[in-house]
Formats: C-alpha cells, structure tokens, sequence
C-alpha cells in the first residue's frame, strides 16, 4: 500500500463520519460539502464512503485547526442525533452499495464506521509517527 500524510487520515475519518451521518442517515448535504464547504480544514472535499483517498491525499493540502473545527461541527451533529435514536432505529437498513457493502443495519455504521475505522486509522497515525521518532498511540 502506500503511505499517506497524517492529517489525511485525520481528515478522511472526519469526512466518513460526515457523509454516513448526513448523507446516509439524515438524507442531507454533508457539513463538508455545505456549511464547512470552504473551512473544513482541506483544499478539496475528501473521496466519499469506500472510495479510495490515496490520490485525493496527496494533492490536498490541511489546516489542522480548520480540521479541528469541522471535526467540533460533525461531532456535536452525531451527538444531537444519536441521542434520540431508539433500538428500532438501530436494526434499520442503510444502502451502502457504494461502499460495496449492499444493505446494512444502522449499528454497522456506528460500529464500522464510529468505531473500527478511527481505530485503523489511529494504527496508521502511530506508525508514521513512530517513523519519524516520535511516539506513537499515547497510553
């Protein structure tokens, strides 16, 4: 595979979080490509859901403290939504054929996407840290 910057990863966990909760559940525009279009902390919208963002990575440039903001504004929206969700809510089916997955219940998201994803993506931060001579994951 190939490497890609840290904030790439930073960036590309942000934006999945956005496009699964705005795109696939809300049925709304995703905060990067709305109200953060032009201060979500890249020059160019990250790859949707399943796509590949090795390209996209290394032709983008990042302002971590316009990531930081667009990551403040997705969090605070996945918390006001989760909050009312209800056990029904859960077992829903979401269409993720476009990440080549087909129809899911809605806790795949939340346990693929909230959950093991930032944890891979955590992994690949460590490394290219740990590459440089700084520590990795803190304990």
């Amino acid at each position: 595979g190939k490497s890609v910057c840290m904030a790439a990863h930073y960036a590309h966990v942000i934006a999945d979080q956005d496009y699964a909760l705005h795109g696939l559940m809300l049925n709304a525009p995703p905060l990067v490509l709305s109200a953060f279009s032009d201060k979500a902390g890249v020059s160019s919208a990250p790859p949707m859901i399943g796509q590949p963002f090795d390209e996209w990575a290394a032709a983008t440039t990042f302002d971590l403290a316009g990531l930081r903001a667009y990551a403040r504004a997705v969090y605070d929206a996945s918390d006001a939504h989760f909050t009312g969700l209800t056990d029904a809510d859960l077992v829903r089916p979401v269409d993720l054929s476009m990440a080549g997955l087909g129809q899911q219940p809605l806790s795949f998201i939340l346990t693929a996407g909230w959950i093991a994803n930032p944890l891979l993506h955590a992994g690949e931060i460590s490394l290219l840290k740990g590459l440089r001579g700084e520590k990795g994951y803190p304990m």
